[in-house]
């Protein structure tokens, strides 16, 4: 019993091993195709709804937008922030960078339920995060893309992460450059991404200190257009007025445009973590111009740079427990311990995953390997169990038996009479 366990658990790491290598390398196996069979009406519905609340309310395309950023430098694309705190769970919209500033989940709730009621048990959350943020920068005037689908939600949220992982207005270029490194993101992704402040806003207590006292010795930021400083102050007091709201592009705050580089090059940059890619860093710098010159270029590589992040550590193989009449389709959900298992091996390299098999090999005394099942895009782990539920035993049974082609004749004698004339 001991080794059947040992040798499913062992199929199971191995199952993993060419699915998170793919997902680090190339977003394993995300595609846009993803529910076109599936759920074939996903991308319309999620369009339409996102439509509707932008038109509502124009600040929303920028709020759907952020949630999806926020979301992906935490444990990967996987909805993690939209978890709730629970049981073990301290939820994400909890952490400093989404605490009384993280909104639009209400969006996300309607999409979410409009899709269940279309194809139930079907798209997750983390592909809803992420086509609503692609028809919100659409909806505002910015570019497109195809948006790579098959992401599954995480069972666990990470408050640690999110306080951490997610640059804050006030960090120095370099922390910022190193978080979007640690992300498998470049400082052209980062100027990129950044262009995202074309819309949307931010409010007074995100950018007080420029005001202020940038340094700490109760002196303003003088890379800040001093005229424009002044405008801000009527608005954000040195106390008070903490969720005062600002536009991040005064030029064209609801338009997804090269507004906001050209208020760089301005030095109006609202945030801090705006106006340092001009003065901190040559390469950022030089992007900045381009971007400001050229709004074609700063679209074609907001798409890509949109399309990498979308692609950092998705989760593709299982995903959170729906609640389900139907047992059959719908399996009990793992314990807490398992799930958090799952999260880790899933998020492992290929040389880590083998690693792991090594020591567990060596630890559980199992002296071969097992027969182990490929896993495939769409594929679940129903094919794998059955090979291991019966062992050795039944990986023989599903062998397939080779035909014989080639045989040994023996001559032991002839009829001389009746040879060929």
């Amino acid at each position: 019993m001991a080794q059947s366990i040992s040798i499913l658990l062992l199929t199971t790491l191995l199952a993993f091993a060419p699915c998170s290598f793919c997902v680090k390398t190339t977003g394993g196996y995300l595609y846009p195709q993803f529910y076109d069979h599936s759920c074939p009406k996903a991308q319309q519905i999620v369009q339409s709804i996102v439509a509707k609340a932008v038109a509502k309310e124009a600040r929303m395309a920028a709020s759907l937008l952020r949630l999806h950023f926020h979301d992906c430098f935490v444990k990967g694309c996987d909805a993690s922030l939209l978890l709730d705190s629970s049981g073990s769970i301290i939820s994400e919209k909890m952490s400093n960078p989404n605490r009384q500033s993280a909104r639009g989940f209400e969006v996300i709730d309607e999409i979410k339920t409009a899709l269940e009621n279309e194809c139930p048990q079907t798209v997750s959350c983390a592909d809803i995060l992420a086509l609503a943020a692609r028809d919100s920068t659409v909806l505002t005037g910015g570019p497109t893309w195809e948006v790579p689908l098959g992401r599954k939600d995480s069972r666990g949220a990470s408050l640690s992460g999110s306080n951490n992982n997610i640059p804050a207005p006030n960090n120095t270029f370099q922390t910022i450059l190193t978080k979007f490194k640690v992300q498998g993101l470049n400082v052209v992704d980062l100027v990129a991404l950044s262009g995202s402040h074309t819309i949307g806003n931010a409010r007074c207590t995100s950018f007080r200190q420029r005001l202020y006292n940038q340094s700490g010795n109760g002196q303003p930021d003088y890379t800040l257009d001093q005229s424009y400083a002044s405008q801000l102050r009527t608005r954000c007091p040195r106390s008070g007025g903490d969720q005062n709201l600002f536009f991040l592009d005064f030029a064209s705050p609801t338009k997804f445009d090269n507004s906001y580089f050209k208020n760089i090059l301005a030095s109006k940059g609202l945030l801090n973590s705006d106006q340092v890619l001009l003065t901190k860093n040559e390469a950022s710098m030089e992007l900045v111009k381009k971007y400001a010159e050229n709004n074609e270029l700063f679209f074609e590589q907001f798409a890509k740079s949109m399309i990498k992040m979308g692609n950092i550590s998705p989760l593709t193989v299982f995903t959170r427990h729906f609640t389900s009449a139907s047992q059959e389709s719908n399996p009990p959900a793992p314990s807490d311990k398992v799930a958090a298992l799952v999260d880790e091996i899933s998020q492992l390299t290929l040389l880590e995953i083998s690693d792991l098999t090594e020591v567990l090999r060596n630890k559980l005394d199992i002296k071969e390997m097992p027969v182990m099942a490929v896993m495939m895009p769409g594929m679940g782990f129903s094919g794998v169990k059955a090979v291991a539920k019966g062992g050795a035993g039944a990986a023989a049974k599903v062998e397939e038996k080779v035909e014989k082609t080639v045989f040994d004749v023996k001559l032991e004698g002839f009829d001389a009479r009746r040879k060929s004339k």
